[in-house]
């Protein structure tokens, strides 16, 4: 059985006892701290791998916090992506006539 490293995440979390001392509150707080910490790296020109990664991790974990996976919300935005995208050129089409 192949473990995928979001499954690693939700583990160790749940072996340091996040889900059962935490809040989705308290977790967003973590993402913004990470946010933050990514900018710095941005903003000083380093190498941002690690904070992005990082920043993966919390983000992981309010997911599955909340009963959702980081795949399901970028399926959900890669859609409304493609739906505004075809919405603009539509619209673009219509003006042209």
């Amino acid at each position: 059985m192949i473990i995928s490293n979001a499954d690693k995440v939700i583990e160790f979390a749940r072996q340091k006892g996040i889900f059962a001392n935490s809040n989705s509150e308290s977790q967003m707080l973590k993402v913004v701290s990470e946010v933050g910490e990514l900018a710095q790296e941005v903003n000083n020109g380093e190498d941002m791998a690690t904070k992005l990664g990082e920043l993966l991790v919390e983000l992981i974990i309010l997911c599955y916090m909340n009963g959702t996976s980081l795949d399901a919300c970028l399926k959900w935005a890669c859609e409304k992506i493609n739906m505004n995208i075809c919405d603009r050129i539509i619209l673009v089409g219509r003006a042209a006539s």
